[in-house]
């Protein structure tokens, strides 16, 4: 997967990680080799079950016939090892990207993923900006 990050992280086409299921968050208690006791926890949900190992989105020119914009096109990948399987979930939101118009690949190497996505830091992409700062407001962050 690191390999698939690297080769993907720029140009064209941009994976990041997608963590799926739920984590915990709190106020740490004590902190050993084993375990973590946290004070007020709450759940911190990611992606739902079977979402892919890494997501994001492929620069394409759309045709003249179709204006000539760029678009982005979402990019699901699942990687596995040799031996890993895809579960049904997994099977289910890939199937749903492509049926969606974007791009899914379950893939093992970082040829399995070039074979569907392309070479890797093909094309380009406008590079990415820091997110504006949003104005505080009464304590309260106001959307952008």
């Amino acid at each position: 997967m690191k390999e698939v990050l690297a080769a993907f992280g720029r140009g064209a086409t941009r994976l990041f990680r997608c963590n799926a299921g739920v984590s915990w968050q709190g106020l740490e208690v004590e902190h050993t080799r084993d375990r973590i006791v946290l004070d007020k926890p709450r759940a911190v949900h990611g992606w739902p079950p079977g979402t892919a190992d890494l997501v994001g989105w492929q620069s394409v020119v759309i045709t003249p016939q179709m204006v000539g914009q760029r678009v982005a096109l979402f990019v699901a990948v699942e990687t596995k090892s040799p031996a890993g399987r895809l579960s049904r979930g997994q099977r289910r939101f890939l199937t749903a990207v492509k049926a969606a118009g974007g791009l899914a690949v379950a893939a093992r190497t970082l040829a399995g993923v070039a074979a569907v996505l392309g070479p890797a830091g093909g094309g380009s992409s406008p590079p990415l900006r820091p997110a504006r700062p949003r104005p505080v407001i009464d304590g309260y962050r106001r959307a952008a």
